[in-house]
């Protein structure tokens, strides 16, 4: 349903949106399948993530229910908030840093 209002407002003039450009939009039904129960909430930390790097607010549109639609718009801290804050190894608070239970140092390359 979503696609297809995206597409007619875009047919009548609106801005086209790029699944392609995830700056722009993420479809998680295409990229992550069907989450059930947890879609609002996984949707919500992508926008959580998305709005803190860019500094930009994120729209999540959850259309679990034929008959209406949620919409959460989610904006990040200030740009001075943002500044301060740090993953306590340093840098970004979203970076992960778990190192790979199997180290690909131990294989060759192709």
């Amino acid at each position: 349903a979503l696609h297809k209002t995206l597409l007619k407002h875009a047919q009548e003039g609106g801005p086209e949106l790029d699944s392609g450009k995830p700056a722009q939009w993420i479809d998680t039904d295409q990229r992550l399948g069907n989450t059930g129960a947890a879609t609002l909430f996984v949707q919500m930390a992508i926008a959580v993530m998305g709005s803190y790097r860019d500094g930009g607010v994120s729209a999540v549109v959850n259309l679990r229910d034929p008959e209406e639609a949620s919409i959460v718009l989610i904006s990040p801290p200030s740009d001075e908030k943002r500044r301060t804050q740090h993953h306590p190894h340093g840098g970004d608070v979203f970076r992960h840093r778990v190192a790979p239970a199997i180290d690909p140092a131990n294989y060759p390359a192709n």
